[in-house]
């Protein structure tokens, strides 16, 4: 008696955690700038306000207040948006640079083989030869900065911008930001900036397919 066994493959899908049918919400509120739909229809305007949730490019197609077709709406939404930060500056900080002082060295498996005579450098590699390291060492100093008011507040909003686009993508663009405070507490400077940034705020939304089509 012989048998053949032969297995195959049992791919599973889920329709519902892939429906073709989308709209393009809202992830945020905002007021629009500009609405690139490659499919679906409009339902707001430039200068329009939407509020998080709305949908903006509907995946169901109207006519007469009836739905005549169900389509995964695409494109892409810019809307002005608004953030609030606090960040704290020093007025004193400290930075590392080099002095005009410099040797050069040889090492070998990363060990120098003569003594340095710096007691704080930085390394840069000239060339190698398998374990072995030309090297130059540059001597390094820390100094002490105290910063104005003024440039503690523009540094200020400068580490907030990274900050902010660091956490909302760099893709988007702060238009304008302005200090709503401003105060000092021992040698801190503790701002309160406002930005209004361009952002894509679109986000897909998936739906089933309405019993309610006219194919009329």
């Amino acid at each position: 008696m012989k048998y053949i066994v032969s297995f195959e493959e049992r791919i599973l899908t889920n329709e519902l955690e892939n429906p073709p049918y989308c709209h393009i919400v809202a992830k945020k509120d905002g007021v629009i700038k500009q609405i690139k739909a490659l499919s679906g229809v409009n339902m707001f305007e430039e200068a329009d306000y939407v509020q998080k949730g709305d949908i903006i490019i509907s995946g169901q197609i109207m006519l007469n207040d009836e739905i005549k077709d169900n389509i995964c709406a695409k494109g892409e939404v810019i809307a002005e948006t608004w953030y609030k930060t606090t960040i704290k500056v020093p007025l004193v900080e400290e930075k590392k640079e080099y002095t005009n002082k410099k040797r050069y060295n040889l090492s070998f498996n990363n060990n120098n083989l003569f003594k340095s005579k710096y007691i704080n450098y930085d390394t840069k590699t000239i060339f190698k030869i398998g374990p072995i390291k030309f090297n130059k060492e540059l001597e390094t100093v820390i100094n002490t900065y105290e910063l104005s008011k003024e440039e503690a507040k523009t540094k200020g909003i400068n580490i907030a911008k990274e900050r902010l686009l660091d956490k909302i993508g760099k893709n988007n663009t702060i238009t304008s930001e302005k200090v709503l405070n401003s105060e000092q507490n021992n040698s801190t400077i503790i701002l309160e900036v406002f930005f209004s940034v361009n952002e894509s705020i679109g986000s897909t939304e998936y739906f089933e397919m309405s019993d309610e089509i006219d194919t009329e």
